[in-house]
């Protein structure tokens, strides 16, 4: 009986895990969405834009940015004592989520005139977006077990 129970346990959680995982990978994506359309509209539309329109553009991205991070930050306090020498390094995929997320900024103005490569180069920016913010890439608290004690 208890062999059975477990079992039934433990198959509710998978699918509680996959349901939370295809919900996370929703938010990820219109949270991509969102800032692509946003460095696409900044880059292409800013000689032709009204400044009302581009602050209220901004505002609402900004509001958007913020809404997603309070709705998916999670509801577990860390702990105030902690060992700073067991806590996690950054690592390679660290450092490449931040380069990831900081590529528009330095690319998509030298792209300002070629708009369909801007375009292109902010598709494949969007999909590694998607990577980073799914391979949580840049929570060095998810990863337990690699701190400096641990090497």
């Amino acid at each position: 009986m208890e062999d059975e129970l477990k079992k039934s346990l433990e198959f509710n959680d998978s699918l509680q895990d996959q349901g939370a995982e295809r919900k996370r990978l929703v938010q990820n994506i219109l949270l991509v969405i969102a800032l692509a359309a946003f460095y696409v509209g900044m880059t292409v539309f800013a000689e032709v834009m009204h400044p009302v329109a581009f602050l209220i553009f901004y505002f609402v991205l900004i509001g958007f940015i913020v809404w997603a991070l309070l709705h998916y930050q999670n509801k577990v306090r860390t702990s105030y004592r902690q060992d700073p020498y067991t806590q996690p390094k950054a690592d390679k995929k660290y450092y490449a989520g931040m380069a990831i997320i900081l590529i528009p900024m330095f690319i998509t103005n030298m792209l300002r005139e070629h708009t369909w490569a801007m375009v292109i180069l902010v598709v494949l920016w969007a999909v590694a977006m998607v990577w980073v913010l799914q391979s949580r890439a840049l929570d060095l608290a998810a990863r337990q077990g690699e701190g400096r004690s641990a090497q």
